[in-house]
């Protein structure tokens, strides 16, 4: 039997309405295919796609899809309670967009609004239930389907109206069935998204049919309690449908949901109770009841995203307008309307009255997760950007704060025993992220309460405790003024310091918690409050009792916190900065001391001082000016010395003793010849015998004893150091020696290795490594060992690397050994660089196969530090390994370089300069693999071959000329075989290219034989590439790529064939063709690109072949090889050509925009073409035109580029402009720079990243040095463009101050590359005051006219005083804005002390009468700064006669 006929339309539509047979998803299918829908043609996925359907333009009549949308509308209404195939059916929502888009808007308009179309959109909303994985009834809810009918709650005990299920047939009917039912995130995705479509209709109505707009929008226009609960429902069926996607590990917001959402948000705007403001009483209380919930879940998880931010945005205003102004609306009405003593209280009781009656209800039901939210909406909700509306704003957000505190379970009135504070702390995360300063009375509240120092708790909540401190410090202060801050700060000092005893298991994490989060936080806290001295007697009190804890409990390996290097360091530089007499305090410290020696029972106590005293001696030394005397010094040498007399042997900190003692001998002063005191008898001895006990067995020493080896070794390195002479250098030879003696059996154990830290020397392997890190970083110390130690220092580094280089320990230690090579003062003495290159070439020497370790090192020693029979010898044993034929490729590459730089110094005694057949065995034994990296070693095989020939040819004439024999010779009469398996056929077109270069040497006829065999070499080369090609072709897999790399990169020795033969290019430009369909390596691609670039003759059509090489050759890596070997290409090729062509690129370049990151490589090929053209000397000709043209094009693009590479090179065309072509530069020109620059350095200015910020500084200062040097006649009359720059730039070097901004204008109007940079520093502000410099005292001939022989001296001078008259009378204003910065923002001492220089200067040129007036026009605060700034300059920088 055939197909069934196909019915008429009109009778499908019959059947359709009849509905008597098929499933409601058959009846869906059918009206589709009435209307010409097929469904799978529209994507039902989440993730896939934006979800937009095909654009249809509605026709004037449609009848079939008004037929079926009427039908389709019928069927998706019902009762929410029960179930509706239809509505929980994603293709029903999908055929009804697909409707909406074909039917004319007018019809569409009426046919919606007729059929209540948001109350079906709210049905069918309330209906879904993602609980269950599938739409069904809302949970115990009842709606009426007509729009604005009141609520019902269902009671819980009526089940007559419970979910009905549809019985299912067993079969395949209900297997289709299971196959065909959409999930509930594609049903809501739908329903949302058919929202979109309708708001899409409207704004593709033009303006002037506003009232079929109108008529849309009406479709969505219903009552506040409808609106509401389609938003709430909506937001809350995002989130799970987010948190489904988070499953999938989608990592960003669906797009089709972000814009549906956007557009359910316009069914709030468009409520029928919506008034200009935006928010009434009745809207407000709909919005909570309904909304609330479900938009502060969705803005919760909805900013985890990033490309969210107009949902979030919107959803948050929603929140702030009816929730937010509202609430607070309340706290400030009550307090107008009180006395200012009653205001806070009552105002604080009406706020709870308002949150009980209207919030509180509402948020029980929630989870309280959401609250912190809300929080954060609260505090953003109103400007809070000066200190009036902080203090303005903050009452009644700490007041809103402690209500959600209680609603979330954490009442600050109530006593309750909490276990969790995780919401707790992301409340006070909310007020540190926006910067609200709490009370300090709720804080103490809090921290009392929930803290666990006050007992109620099981534990202290540490993170709790850090987010207090980071909210205000003074709650644990003892002069803070509030009862409770003693005992929570003795609660809190007493759990610090019995952590270590109790959590022997506690993570490193908790541990770096309370260090840096709580008790450098609590040291800073004491000292800012001028206490310091009550923290340092808690600090020595708490180290005290550690100790005798430790004592007690004989836990010797245990240490506190408190005794934390950072916690040492950190309380150190607070009393250096602070007002403590240092000098005096260390004689107190002393002192205590000196009770180590008298009895037992004060030992803690003396500890606790040696660590004050410890603190002291690690601050750094203020100003240049040491606050401890000599004095002081040797009696702690002195004092420190006796101690060592005394039994200590149950102690564990003696290393801190070393500390202290190689601190003091660092920190003596310099101006001192030595120190009085014997160290030599006293010190010296059982430093030494330290280190040789911890070389006889150092696995047996614990780990308080190896940080005593380590800190005495570092002693005896101190005084070496300090030493005038060479009283110690003994001590430090015998103690690096017996440190060095266990390092090959230690580098081998299993001790872990060395992380960096000072405090993980624990270890012998720790400690070791330690010591030599600290022998490699003093080049003094290193210098003045014996030439036997140090080899032995070196042998021992390079064979631990060499055997095990993956080891823990090893790693380490080859970091340490890099950064010690690339240490450029190190490398620059002869003795360290003789012994290294000693061990180095002995451990080759003895070797099968090089250690690139040892080629490395050697590759990092300036070549010309090493000896002429080194250098001979090196060489030989280089060729050796390459003659081998057993080195891989990157050794290969390493090897060639070494040679090339030994070779380049001098000739030497190698026997590669002996006998040139040499090179040629060494190319035979080069094997050239199947790998990416041949082209690298392509080009160190060239640069040697090259340092070998101009080795030979700084011979004597005979010399040259027997080279050259001899290589013509060995190149025409054995002609090797073309393999691009070695480097001999290489070589031979090497030695090809040399000859041909040196035609005069050579004679005509063995130049003619030379061209003749190049030719022939060049044609092979191009078969070669031509059959390559074809096999790629055919056979893509098994394409020979180091042979197709040797043919490319031989072919550029051939520049001059290439550009003769058309067959080359047209061969190039094939393979070029063929390598952009097929993903060969990026090494083959630039190749070739670089080949077809220069394979053409020069012409002025370089720039549109320049611009194909940007994909491959980014600007952003400029000084990369590849991008190198490119610019060089340029040079060359612009070079050759004629200066008229050179005018005409310029023309073309000037062409195109300048502006972008796309257009770096013009600004390039103009600033080179720009260097290839002299000097032009005519103002009228063609040249100039195009020069002056250029730097217009130029300076707009200096303005409008994005990245620091364009804007650096637009900057460097300019400046070669304005120093080379003076003439072609125009009056225009330089206002127009002017003009541009101001433009940069204003809040307009170009979007680059902030960390350029001292690259962009410098840059513009260049360009106006240039200007102010060789422009100054150009500048008379136009320091109104002047005076804007330099105040700008002057801005720049400010930083922006929170504590000095009172209002909105008090802000530095900065650019967009200098906001939160800390990439500016005191050199730019150097550049700066040079700049004044040049602008106020210009030189002579920089003001001086042309034809200067008919002026006289005393012209000149006039000229030169007018010049600084007129500077001082603009550069007044610069000096008031200097006042204005200083004022809003805030300037390091360094910075300042830069700068300084040039504001003397400019006062220097400024008349009285000026300054008078400048001094008048500012106001009080504004003359103080001016005050002190002339004060300066009138001890400082004014000149004094005499």
């Amino acid at each position: 039997m055939g197909p069934e006929p196909e019915l008429p339309a009109y009778q499908a539509l019959l059947a359709l309405e009849k509905g008597t047979t098929g499933s409601p998803i058959e009846q869906l299918t059918e009206a589709a295919k009435i209307t010409g829908v097929d469904f799978e043609d529209y994507n039902l996925d989440l993730l896939a796609g934006d979800g937009k359907l095909p654009s249809i333009t509605p026709a004037y009549s449609a009848p079939k899809e008004e037929w079926v949308l009427r039908w389709l509308l019928k069927k998706l209404k019902g009762p929410t309670d029960i179930s509706n195939a239809y509505r929980n059916n994603s293709r029903s929502w999908i055929l009804l967009r697909i409707l909406f888009m074909r039917i004319p808007i007018r019809s569409l308009a009426f046919t919606l609004s007729e059929n209540d179309f948001l109350g079906l959109l709210r049905d069918s909303l309330v209906g879904l239930d993602f609980s269950s994985g599938h739409a069904s009834p809302y949970d115990q809810v009842e709606y009426n389907s007509k729009a604005g009918s009141p609520l019902k709650r269902k009671p819980d005990s009526d089940s007559s109206k419970q979910i009905r299920k549809r019985t299912r047939t067993d079969g395949p009917i209900a297997k289709t069935k299971l196959e065909e039912e959409s999930s509930h995130y594609d049903t809501f995705l739908a329903i949302i998204e058919s929202v979109n479509t309708i708001i899409k209709l409207t704004e593709q109505i033009p303006q002037s049919k506003d009232v079929l707009k109108a008529q849309l929008k009406l479709v969505l226009r219903g009552g506040s309690e409808t609106s509401a609960i389609i938003i709430g429902k909506a937001c809350s069926y995002a989130q799970s449908t987010i948190n489904h996607m988070k499953d999938v590990a989608a990592t960003s917001f669906p797009r089709r949901l972000h814009t549906s959402l956007v557009s359910v948000l316009e069914i709030w705007t468009l409520r029928s109770d919506h008034h200009e403001n935006g928010s009434t009483a009745s809207s407000n209380e709909i919005f909570v009841s309904h909304a609330l919930v479900g938009v502060l879940g969705l803005i919760r998880i909805a900013r985890q995203f990033s490309n969210n931010l107009e949902l979030v945005n919107g959803l948050e205003r929603l929140v702030a307008l009816h929730v937010v102004l509202g609430i607070r609306e309340v706290f400030f009405s009550s307090a107008a309307a009180d006395t200012k003593n009653e205001s806070g209280s009552r105002s604080s009781q009406r706020l709870s009255h308002e949150f009980d009656t209207k919030l509180s209800p509402v948020l029980a039901g929630a989870e309280a997760i959401i609250l912190p939210t809300l929080f954060d909406i609260s505090i953003r909700s109103m400007p809070r950007n000066n200190f009036r509306r902080q203090v303005h704003e903050t009452p009644w957000l700490e007041s809103f704060l402690i209500l959600l505190l209680s609603q979330a379970g954490y009442p600050l009135e109530e006593d309750r025993k909490m276990r969790d504070v995780t919401l707790l702390q992301e409340f006070l995360d909310v007020a540190i992220r926006r910067k609200l300063k709490l009370s300090l009375v709720t804080l103490v509240q809090i921290a009392s309460k929930f803290s666990g120092l006050s007992g109620t708790q099981d534990g202290i909540e540490w993170s709790l405790i850090a987010r207090i401190l980071r909210l205000d410090v003074d709650v644990f202060l003892l002069n803070s003024g509030v009862e409770q801050s003693v005992a929570l700060l003795n609660s809190l000092l007493a759990g610090i310091t019995a952590f270590p005893l109790q959590n022997d298991l506690a993570s490193e994490d908790l541990h770096d918690l309370i260090k840096h989060e709580i008790i450098i936080p609590l040291a800073r806290g004491f000292f800012n409050a001028r206490d310091g001295p009550a923290f340092i007697k808690l600090w020595a009190e708490q180290i005290a009792e550690s100790e005798s804890s430790r004592h007690f409990m004989k836990k010797q390996d245990s240490n506190s916190i408190w005794e934390s290097d950072d916690v040492v360091k950190t309380c150190g530089q607070c009393l250096a900065s602070s007002d403590t007499q240092l000098d005096a305090q260390v004689g107190d410290l002393l002192k205590k001391i000196h009770l180590i020696k008298l009895s037992a029972d004060s030992l803690s106590g003396a500890y606790s001082s040696l660590v004050v005293l410890d603190s002291l001696l690690m601050s750094p030394i203020k100003s240049g000016l040491d606050a401890i005397s000599i004095g002081r010094y040797e009696q702690i040498l002195e004092e420190l010395s006796d101690i060592f007399s005394s039994d200590l042997t149950e102690v564990c900190w003696k290393w801190r003793i070393w500390r202290c003692l190689q601190n003091s001998v660092s920190r003596y002063p310099a101006y001192s010849e030595s120190i009085r005191f014997d160290v030599k008898d006293s010190l010296v001895p059982p430093a030494l015998r330290k280190i040789e006990l911890f070389a006889q067995n150092p696995k047996a020493f614990s780990a308080q004893d190896c940080l005593e080896t380590f800190w005495s070794f570092n002693f005896v390195l101190s005084l070496g150091s300090r030493a005038s002479g060479t009283d110690f250098n003994d001590y430090v030879n015998k103690s690096t020696h017996n440190t060095l003696s266990s390092f090959k059996d230690l580098i081998k154990s299993s001790f872990a290795g060395w992380n960096g830290q000072v405090g993980a020397l624990s270890t012998p392997v720790a400690i070791v490594i330690a010591c030599i890190t600290t022998l490699l970083g003093n080049t003094q110390n290193l210098a003045s060992l014996t030439s036997d130690t140090r080899q032995l220092l070196f042998t021992n580094i390079l064979v631990s690397l060499e055997n095990e280089p993956t080891s823990a320990a090893n790693i380490k230690l080859s970091q340490i050994w890099k950064d010690f090579l690339c240490f450029q003062s190190g490398m620059e003495l002869t003795a360290i660089v003789d012994d290294l290159v000693t061990v180095a070439y002995g451990r080759l020497a003895n070797q099968r196969n090089p250690s690139r370790v040892l080629v490395s090192s050697l590759l990092y020693i300036p070549s010309r530090l090493v000896s002429r029979s080194q250098r001979g010898l090196i060489i030989d044993t280089l060729q050796s390994f390459l003659l081998s034929g057993e080195v891989g490729l990157e050794m290969k590459v390493d090897i060639l370089l070494l040679a090339t730089r030994l070779v380049e110094v001098a000739r030497s005694s190698a026997q590669i300069f002996d006998n040139p057949d040499k090179i040629w065995e060494i190319s035979r034994s080069i094997i050239i693999d199947g790998g990416c990296d041949n082209q690298l070693l392509f080009d160190t095989f060239t640069k040697l071959y090259e340092a070998i020939t101009v080795r030979f040819e700084a011979a004597p004439q005979d010399s040259v000329t027997k080279f050259l024999n001899t290589v013509y010779s060995r190149t025409t009469e054995r002609l090797p075989t073309r393999s691009y398996k070695t480097m001999e056929y290489p070589l031979f077109i090497l030695c090809l290219s040399h000859l041909h270069k040196r035609e005069r040497q050579l004679g005509e006829k063995r130049f003619q034989t030379i061209c003749t065999l190049r030719r022939k070499v060049f044609d092979d080369l191009i078969s070669d590439l031509h059959t390559l090609t074809k096999s790629m072709k055919k056979t893509y897999e098994g394409t020979d790529t180091a042979s197709l790399i040797g043919v490319l990169c031989l072919l550029d020795n051939f520049q001059d064939l290439r550009r003769e033969s058309k067959d080359s290019r047209k061969k190039i430009r094939k393979l070029e063709e063929f390598m952009s369909k097929h993903n060969l390596p990026m090494s083959v691609r630039k190749q070739s690109k670089l080949l077809s670039l220069a394979s053409k003759a020069p012409s002025a059509d370089f720039e549109s072949r320049l611009h194909d090489c940007m994909a491959l050759f980014p600007i952003e890596q400029l000084h990369g090889r590849d991008q190198r070997s490119l610019v060089h290409k340029i040079q060359s090729y612009i070079s050759e050509m004629e200066e008229d062509t050179v005018v005409k690129m310029i023309h073309n370049i000037c062409e195109a925009d300048l502006s972008g990151e796309e257009n770096s490589y013009r600004l390039l090929l103009l600033g080179v073409s720009v260097i290839r053209m002299s000097p032009v000397q005519d103002r009228d000709s063609t040249a100039s035109n195009e020069l002056s043209t250029a730097f217009t094009k130029v300076s707009a693009a200096l303005a409008h580029n994005g990245s620091i590479e364009s804007f650096c090179l637009a900057a460097e065309t300019l400046d070669i402009i304005l120093r080379t072509q003076s003439r072609s530069v125009t009056q225009w020109n330089i206002d127009n720079l002017l003009a541009n620059i101001c433009l940069i350095v204003s809040p307009s200015g170009p979007p680059i990243d902030a960390k350029f910020a001292g690259t962009i500084h410098t840059r513009l200062c260049k360009l106006l040095g240039t200007l102010f040097t060789l422009y100054r006649q150009k500048l008379s009359g136009r320091f109104h463009l002047v005076l804007p720059v330099m105040q700008a730039l002057l801005r720049c070097l400010f930083t922006y101050n929170l504590k000095s901004t009172n209002s909105t204008g008090a802000v530095l109007a900065c650019p967009p590359w200098v906001e939160d940079s800390h990439s500016i520093e005191p050199r730019h502000g150097t550049q700066f005051s040079r700049l004044l410099s040049s602008l106020c005292d210009p030189t002579v001939s920089s003001v001086q006219r042309p034809g200067g022989v008919g002026h006289s001296k005393q012209a000149l001078n006039d000229n030169t005083k007018k010049v600084k008259s007129l500077a001082g009378q603009y550069l007044q204003y610069l000096v008031m804005e200097y006042t204005s910065c200083q004022l809003k923002g805030h300037i390091l001492p360094e910075m300042k002390a830069a700068l300084m220089p040039g504001m003397y200067v400019i006062l220097d040129v400024m008349s009285q009468s000026t300054m008078r007036a400048m001094n008048a026009g500012m106001d009080s605060s504004s003359r103080a700064v001016f005050k002190t700034l002339y004060d300066d300059y009138i001890r400082f920088g004014k000149w004094d006669h005499n």
